[in-house]
């Protein structure tokens, strides 16, 4: 009798054993009271488990042809509205010197307004300051690090010839595309939060030019 025991549980606890240790992770075996440890809904890039909707096993499907991501383009928000039905327009001027030239005729849709100021302002704060410095002279914290490890010199200062003539619609053509050893922005900021920066920056390019202007006429009326 004690011979029989013993061979049944041997068999039990090899029938356990083997049972338990599957190569795959995802197949623990049996397990003692999971508590709703494994998901029921289909893992990210696992396989279906329903061949009878998805015979080819594949649970990520590829969209639908035409379809593109939300807040991708080139928006006209109205307070932030991403149900606003052009939020699913793609940016419609291409990577080329075509599209980078038709860019110029695109204008801000936001209004110019004291919040999106501020709004742009903090987030020109955030992404654009550590290169080009918090008034635009190209002396961020990045650019100056490791004495000037990284330094990006005149041309990236907003108040140069070439970035004083910019349009609002070039600089959006830019954070798009990326330019030089700026990369794009479009992963980082969608367009209506593009649009708030390029506002910023473009009244930080009027307060310079005013300012000059002023200097200017004060030094000719000492002449």
């Amino acid at each position: 009798m004690k011979r029989n025991s013993l061979i049944i549980i041997g068999t039990v606890f090899s029938a356990i054993t083997i049972t338990s240790c599957f190569r795959d992770a995802k197949k623990p075996g049996l397990e003692y009271m999971p508590d709703m440890a494994h998901s029921v809904a289909v893992e990210t890039y696992d396989e279906s488990r329903n061949p009878d909707i998805y015979p080819d096993k594949m649970s990520a499907r590829t969209p639908v042809k035409g379809t593109v991501p939300c807040a991708q383009g080139i928006i006209p928000f109205k307070n932030d509205d991403y149900s606003n039905e052009t939020s699913y327009k793609p940016y419609h001027h291409p990577f080329s010197p075509e599209g980078e030239k038709a860019s110029d005729e695109d204008k801000n849709p936001l209004e110019k307004t004291e919040i999106n100021l501020a709004e742009g302002q903090r987030l020109f704060e955030i992404y654009c300051a550590p290169c080009h410095g918090k008034e635009g002279n190209a002396d961020g914290t990045v650019t100056i690090a490791n004495n000037h490890a990284f330094p990006m010199g005149a041309p990236f200062a907003y108040f140069t010839d070439a970035n004083l003539a910019l349009t609002e619609g070039h600089m959006f053509y830019i954070t798009q595309y990326g330019r030089n050893s700026m990369g794009s922005y479009a992963s980082q900021l969608n367009p209506n939060e593009r649009w708030k920066v390029i506002m910023y920056v473009k009244k930080m390019q009027a307060d310079y030019v005013a300012k000059n202007t002023t200097a200017a006429k004060d030094d000719k009326k000492k002449a």
